[in-house]
């Protein structure tokens, strides 16, 4: 085998190699992205940001943010609430 065969072939095999790795590259971001996706795999913090998003609030901004946790902090207190004034109906309701 001559010399330049065997360079021309190592020269093809390298640029197989690069063409296979940039698209499994690509295969593994379009994956990455999709499991991502999956609300079932969120933690507490992104499940959190998205419903402030979702929402309407800017959550790339401290004051956003901020703004979320006390409308939700809100939210979260009047549920309490009504829970609370419901649970108190139902008992004065056994009472009668």
């Amino acid at each position: 085998m001559s010399f330049s065969l065997l360079l021309e072939q190592q020269q093809h095999t390298h640029r197989h190699t690069h063409v296979q790795l940039v698209w499994e590259q690509a295969q593994a971001a379009r994956r990455l992205e999709r499991e991502l996706q999956k609300p079932a795999d969120f933690g507490m913090a992104k499940s959190f940001v998205l419903m402030g998003k979702e929402a309407g609030f800017d959550m790339e901004a401290p004051e956003g943010m901020q703004a979320w946790v006390q409308a939700s902090h809100g939210m979260r207190n009047e549920m309490v609430a009504s829970e609370q004034r419901n649970g108190r109906e139902e008992f004065l309701m056994r009472e009668r």
